[in-house]
């Protein structure tokens, strides 16, 4: 500065980030071919997977980061990235884990108490 006074030591997060993206970009890549031709390759898994990997990646760095703007003393772009994370873990499992079948069976056997065995001839 002009005035003589020093500044404190601040950390580069802009290389923290590029670096974490390099990471998270080799390993999904890495991940897309190797389950390209599998079954288990269902749309939306390598971009929920980089939606949830950048998101906790930037809300970690987002501590560093010299003058935050927070809400209650959380950066704010902490709190978006943790719930783009949570959206993206709930559409990953919506879309890539959960059993169809299974779900609608375990539903309507709690809720109307309907045997399993006549949703084995409806195909999902």
């Amino acid at each position: 500065p002009a005035d003589g006074s020093s500044v404190a030591p601040r950390h580069p997060v802009q290389l923290y980030e590029a670096g974490g993206y390099l990471l998270i970009f080799v390993s999904l890549y890495v991940l897309y071919f190797k389950v390209l031709g599998s079954r288990n390759m269902m749309s939306g898994k390598v971009f929920f997977s980089f939606l949830i990997t950048t998101s906790i990646a930037r809300a970690a760095l987002e501590f560093f980061r010299a003058e935050p703007h927070t809400i209650l003393f959380w950066p704010t772009a902490t709190i978006v990235s943790l719930i783009v994370a949570g959206a993206s873990l709930f559409a990953l499992y919506y879309f890539q884990i959960r059993n169809i079948r299974t779900d609608i069976s375990n539903v309507s056997g709690a809720l109307f108490g309907i045997n399993s065995t006549i949703f084995r001839k409806f195909k999902f």
